[in-house]
């Protein structure tokens, strides 16, 4: 048999994982990494889910100050607890009705360091309006995703592999041209390792965003404990794959853990055929993506130098899966693409013409895109701090959170191109007290409104605003 035709255009790198059950040894649990938050939005007290061994805390202490309201998904959408019974979290949602364009959490991190942030949001008619809002997730001031499902019984998410500004980060819900009420269900940060193909493009203010991640072969959604880090494996079956003779699911007991690949709960199952087998990836983005695949050998009696299929890759390129060895070898190949296409079919095919050697077999994917803009720089740290004691000043203004500029500013508040505030309008919004000397900080400043207010007291001592011109 010929070599696979080319049918696609992607960045694909492929992971292969050479590993004969007869010789693999117990999957090994590994703990979720320290420092990780996981926060369910709609809960009002911290619990230990009975089924995965999260730790989940409300959401209240990421708030700069209390928004939102928390509410229980709607009794006659059932398929939260039935559809997803490992999914404790979605029972519950906050959403957010008043009008401000953003809402905002703050979660501590450490700098410099990579993390992945998921939002998982579940509508469930929790309104009565049967009506599935659409809305904007910014992570640190940058427009990451945009929210937006047909079905009220549909879990979504959405998850940003990047790199943290500094020792805090913004996750934030805004407003789109619908004007409906954004909400959440749950939010994940943990600090991840990034692959070698990511490092270079996160650390230059790029950001991943997770498509999908397929357990071929599974019947069941595949997380945490299973998945150290709390990754959602779909189970994708044979029904979804092309192919001209029967496709096989096999299944592992044990497979050996190994922290570049898959949990064994992934890695323990399989699709595979004797002839070819395409797999249709709906993915409709047309950026930089990346595509890797992961192979484990399930089938005891199928010889180690035996296994041996194609890949098809873009640009009528095709590669060799080489036999899979033992002991246990680590084996990477790379392609870097970009390209616009409305889908793809992934093709394998067996090496040779003979109908008794073992064909093609896949046990898992994942599907990223990489941003095609960098990450927008924070409001400078002087500034930030500044705006932040000026709320603490006037509790009015507490409920505004997140980045003073990013991703949309403040309305009191007009931003340089840098980073930079340069005018502050608080004119009429009933502030009270003392002139807060949060103002005199902000060293950009060119103009500030204050007028129609109970203000009184002395004035901060602005001569280090050197451009500011009205007052």
């Amino acid at each position: 048999m010929g070599k696979c035709k080319r049918v696609s255009t992607a960045w694909f790198l492929i992971a292969v994982l050479g590993v004969m059950c007869n010789l693999s040894v117990p999957g090994v649990r590994a703990h979720y990494p320290p420092g990780s938050i996981f926060v369910d939005c709609g809960s009002t007290v911290s619990y230990v889910d009975n089924i995965t061994g999260i730790p989940w805390m409300p959401d209240d202490k990421f708030f700069d100050e209390d928004a939102g309201v928390n509410v229980g998904v709607n009794a006659d959408v059932p398929y939260a607890t039935q559809h997803y019974p490992h999914f404790s979290e979605l029972t519950t949602v906050r959403y957010f009705p008043d009008h401000r364009i953003k809402n905002c959490y703050k979660f501590p991190v450490m700098a410099n360091t990579t993390y992945q942030l998921r939002g998982t949001f579940f509508y469930g008619d929790y309104d009565n309006q049967s009506t599935v809002p659409s809305f904007e997730m910014a992570v640190d001031g940058t427009i990451v995703a945009f929210n937006s499902t047909t079905e009220a019984n549909k879990m979504v998410y959405q998850e940003v592999t990047y790199v943290a500004q500094t020792n805090f980060t913004f996750f934030c819900l805004s407003r789109d041209a619908t004007n409906t009420n954004p909400f959440i269900s749950a939010i994940s940060v943990v600090n991840v390792s990034a692959t070698p193909d990511m490092v270079d493009n996160i650390y230059e203010r790029y950001y991943y965003l997770t498509q999908f991640r397929w357990n071929f072969g599974g019947n069941a959604i595949i997380r945490y404990p299973d998945d150290p880090i709390d990754h959602y494996w779909f189970p994708v079956n044979s029904g979804v794959v092309l192919s001209n003779v029967l496709v096989e699911t096999l299944n592992a007991n044990w497979i050996v853990f190994n922290d570049t690949f898959p949990p064994p709960a992934v890695m323990k199952t399989a699709l595979t055929t004797n002839g070819t087998m395409a797999i249709n990836i709906p993915y409709t983005h047309s950026y930089i993506w990346s595509m890797r695949l992961f192979f484990a050998e399930l089938n005891p009696t199928t010889s180690a130098t035996s296994r041996q299929f194609y890949a098809e890759l873009p640009d009528n390129d095709t590669r060799l899966i080489n036999p899979f060895t033992t002991p246990l070898p680590h084996q990477t190949m790379e392609e870097d693409y970009s390209g616009t296409v409305p889908n793809f079919v992934l093709m394998f095919c067996n090496q040779t013409i003979s109908a008794t050697s073992p064909g093609p077999l896949v046990n898992a994917m994942e599907v990223f895109e990489l941003s095609q803009n960098r990450m927008a720089i924070l409001t400078n740290e002087q500034d930030a701090l500044a705006i932040e004691e000026i709320k603490s000043s006037y509790p009015n203004l507490a409920d505004w959170t997140g980045d003073p500029c990013l991703p949309y500013p403040h309305p009191w508040l007009t931003c340089s191109n840098n980073g930079g505030i340069l005018q502050v309008n608080l004119s009429g919004h009933g502030l009270t007290g003392p002139i807060s000397a949060g103002f005199a900080k902000l060293r950009g400043l060119t103009s500030l409104a204050l007028d129609n207010n109970e203000l009184h007291g002395s004035l901060p001592d602005f001569s280090n605003v050197p451009n500011l011109t009205t007052f």
